[in-house]
């Protein structure tokens, strides 16, 4: 009897790789939507995503050169180009690369406030 007792506690422990495996899943089952979790665990890349957004990004202000006047209100001009970059970005499911163009956009928007400010204040 005692061999069913030691038998049964063997078996109904779970293995500790099989642990984290029911962790993650109950992590999962509160979760509508757990394949976008699973998309975002795949990706190993995502930070070179990102900085490929904001690469992007600094490109785009590139091309303003076609209208100059523009880079006094940089700020404000980017939202032409940036608000149909992200759209596209988020229908392609290109999460890393929409966040690197947000985290752009804050960027320049906030160093535009920023040398206005200066510049405001000197006259």
């Amino acid at each position: 009897m005692s061999d069913d007792k030691d038998h049964l506690t063997e078996d109904s422990s779970p293995a500790p790789s099989q642990d984290r495996q029911l962790v993650q899943q109950a992590d999962y089952r509160n979760d509508p939507n757990p394949d976008e979790h699973h998309d975002l665990q795949k990706k190993p890349n995502h930070g070179r995503e990102v900085l490929n957004g904001v690469l992007l990004l600094a490109l785009l202000h590139v091309l303003l050169v076609v209208f100059p006047f523009a880079y006094f209100a940089i700020g404000i001009a980017q939202v032409v180009y940036l608000i149909p970059a992200l759209v596209i970005a988020l229908v392609k499911k290109k999460v890393g690369l929409a966040q690197g163009l947000i985290l752009g956009g804050v960027i320049t928007f906030l160093l535009n406030a920023a040398c206005f400010g200066v510049v405001t204040l000197s006259f």
